[in-house]
């Protein structure tokens, strides 16, 4: 199959590379686990025999204090939080553990009023993209804290995807151009595959599917992905 592919519309998984990232600090709940991750890390040295029978459960116990205090960290509103920009580049989950760890959690953006503070944050001379809270799970998107997504600002172009030669879809850029499948059906109710060996974006490939066949393909079961994917070879 080469580089041959289909595109459709996702979203953008989690990426290797490394950016700078923003942090965001929930400002009731901060000096509140400092004190506590404190004193956690205190009872060893004020009680050593118990600290060395109690020590797995007593680091489940931080865990579990921070877990929820990011959660009622995310349940206030976006104006109790302040943001910080780091500007070292990091991968994603190693952003989101220094976050975890110096101040709350990667950044939680719930409305235009806090987009706005995190991009005064980063500044004038931020041109880099940075990480913020956001990952995808199998079905939808979380925020790093748990919780649900109510406000979104998407640059759209870049949520399409290509299947690869083994049959695994990947996100990339909607103004980049590949080849791409159309499929029909007929009225019998089956449906054909035609691979199109021109490179086009992903627009003008839908375009061209729905003025020449029926769409762009669609895939709703491992069966039609892998005769997509053998329609392709």
């Amino acid at each position: 199959m080469g580089q041959q592919s289909f595109t459709r519309h996702t979203h953008t998984p989690i990426s290797p590379e490394s950016h700078s990232y923003l942090c965001g600090v929930c400002m009731f709940s901060f000096q509140l686990l400092q004190l506590i991750k404190a004193f956690i890390k205190a009872r060893p040295a004020l009680n050593p025999q118990r600290a060395s029978t109690e020590g797995p459960a007593v680091m489940e116990q931080s865990r579990l204090i921070t877990l929820v205090l990011a959660g009622l960290c995310a349940a206030t509103l976006a104006h109790n939080r302040k943001h910080y920009y780091i500007s070292r580049p990091l991968p994603w989950d190693q952003a989101r553990s220094y976050c975890r760890q110096t101040h709350t959690d990667l950044a939680v953006v719930e409305d235009g009023r806090e987009l706005g503070q995190l991009v005064r944050e980063a500044g004038p001379g931020a041109t880099a993209r940075a990480w913020i809270g956001l990952q995808r799970g199998e079905i939808d998107w979380r925020w790093a804290s748990r919780a649900a997504v109510s406000y979104h600002n998407w640059n759209h172009y870049l949520f399409c995807a290509t299947m690869n030669p083994q049959g695994t879809w990947e996100d990339t850029e909607c103004d980049r151009s590949f080849p791409f499948m159309c499929y029909t059906d007929s009225s019998q109710g089956s449906r054909t595959y035609t691979l199109i060996e021109q490179n086009k974006t992903w627009a003008a490939a839908r375009d061209h599917c729905r003025q020449q066949h029926t769409d762009l393909v669609t895939i709703s079961s491992p069966r039609e992905n892998q005769a997509v994917r053998e329609a392709a070879l």
